[in-house]
């Protein structure tokens, strides 16, 4: 193998352990912004179920106030009552007086109802409260892990460039300019070097070559495939 094709190889492995890590590092910022979503959706639920024990209490202190205010208008018939003479009259304000204690009783029952969802409420408030403290905690955690990580990778890739810069000062011009414009192509990228088998088949397109530039390959001339154009070597 020419000297230049194997040095042109390593080129082309460090270009993709360099493609590798660039793209890890795209994930980054996606990862810590799933995760600053997971918390907002938990933060919401937080919110939401705060939201609905105060409107509870907020509903049975409104019955409250309606059952004194249904206790003071009973209490105010009661008294009445004591200089009513007719005693058809009489029977009115009793009968109006029993509405009232019905009222009473009813608003009772609703506000027991009630407190038994306010129990409910608070539990799940609680709840959703644990779950944020707990997800707020490692969530918080996560974003700092990565941005260590993303600092340690920005490093490694500019060390891993300026390998790659030596290694390939050693590769003569003409299959590195050649090699570099084939990796600007979306069908080279990953390999824009690739072995030719002996029953002349590209390795890159799994298609056979001609005869000819088969042939050129074994003298290790700088040639690309007839098929997909990627640069082609023989053992």
């Amino acid at each position: 193998m020419a000297d230049w094709i194997d040095t042109l190889l390593n080129v082309q492995e460090i270009d993709k352990e360099i493609d590798r890590m660039e793209e890890e590092m795209k994930t980054i910022p996606q990862k810590k912004k799933g995760a600053e979503t997971l918390l907002e959706d938990t933060a919401n639920a937080l919110s939401e179920a705060k939201n609905a024990v105060q409107n509870i209490e907020m509903d049975i202190k409104k019955i409250e106030m309606d059952i004194d205010k249904m206790n003071g208008r009973m209490a105010k018939l009661q008294t009445q009552t004591l200089d009513i003479k007719d005693n058809k009259e009489y029977k009115a304000m009793i009968n109006e007086i029993n509405h009232a204690k019905d009222a009473i009783s009813d608003l009772e029952d609703q506000e027991l109802l009630l407190m038994e969802k306010l129990e409910e409420a608070k539990n799940a408030h609680q709840e959703a409260k644990s779950d944020f403290d707990k997800k707020n905690k490692d969530i918080s955690q996560m974003k700092k892990e990565f941005d260590i990580k993303l600092k340690e990778d920005e490093v490694n890739l500019v060390k891993q460039r300026e390998v790659r810069s030596n290694v390939a000062k050693s590769v003569p011009g003409n299959p590195l300019e050649i090699y570099n414009r084939l990796r600007t192509t979306r069908k080279a990228k990953d390999c824009a070097l690739a072995k030719v088998l002996d029953n002349g088949m590209c390795e890159h397109c799994r298609m056979k070559v001609t005869p000819q530039t088969h042939n050129y390959a074994r003298k290790k001339g700088v040639v690309t495939c007839d098929n997909c154009g990627v640069l082609i070597y023989t053992d």
